[in-house]
């Protein structure tokens, strides 16, 4: 016979996978906003000319590149991580409804979702915040560089 497992135990490695899902989206948020800052940055400093002017062509597909990484990371993050995470807890609560006669109820995570029920859409809400605000500052960034751009400029003389 197998080694037989407590309620507790099976809990405890269910809280383990959550917690590890909840550390990789974390890390990958994190991450890919120390990643927007640098290659910005980094951009910044290659798109300068010689002259102390800006190579505003180069910068702008910089940016472009940066904000197609950003939406990448968002689609990741909400339609893969963040599913795994909440089918983890998910599992963990229909674990803890279960009674395995001791007595003794495991209620964290249940109660965790029963605080954050009426607010469910909330921590998506966040997370759009997120990165929308830093989506919308590097489409800021990417406009007004393209406006800089003598493309753009001898686009817009041509309409006079």
């Amino acid at each position: 016979m197998g080694k037989e497992y407590s309620k507790f135990d099976v809990w405890k490695e269910h809280e383990n996978i959550a917690m590890h899902f909840n550390g990789l989206l974390m890390q990958l948020r994190l991450r890919a906003l120390a990643a927007v800052g640098f290659i910005v940055t980094i951009g910044g400093i290659f798109a300068k000319n010689q002259d102390n002017g800006v190579n505003w062509a180069l910068l702008s597909v910089i940016l472009f590149i940066v904000l197609l990484a950003w939406i990448s990371t968002y689609v990741i993050d909400r339609f893969y991580y963040n599913k795994l995470l909440t089918g983890s807890v998910k599992a963990i609560v229909e674990l803890e409804k279960l009674d395995d006669g001791s007595g003794i109820p495991i209620l964290a995570s249940t109660v965790i979702e029963k605080e954050f029920s009426n607010e469910k859409q909330s921590v998506i809400t966040v997370v759009n915040w997120f990165y929308g605000l830093t989506f919308f500052g590097i489409l800021s960034l990417l406009i007004g560089s393209i406006a800089q751009t003598e493309t753009f400029a001898n686009l817009c003389n041509c309409f006079d």
